[in-house]
């Protein structure tokens, strides 16, 4: 299974939305940004970057998965 393209998807759009956040927040800067801030953009950064590690994570497993059992060896398994 191949992760790259919905992780490459993530990753962009998580870039652009804190790059058009940067951009919104020199103007809004009232109460209301702060609470949207605190209870709505800071926890889906947080989210979304989990996300992306385990999304790193999973790739990994698999990449081991589909080598053991297509009996490829890895380069630890060469070097040794």
């Amino acid at each position: 299974m191949r992760t790259d393209a919905g992780r490459g998807r993530l990753y962009d759009a998580l870039k652009t939305l804190q790059n058009r956040w940067n951009e919104i927040e020199i103007h809004w800067n009232d109460s209301v940004r702060r609470e949207f801030e605190e209870k709505i953009g800071e926890p889906l950064n947080v989210l979304t970057e989990d996300a992306l590690r385990a999304i790193d994570r999973l790739s990994q497993i698999f990449g081991t998965a589909r080598r053991e059992c297509t009996g490829e060896r890895g380069l630890g398994e060469l070097l040794s």
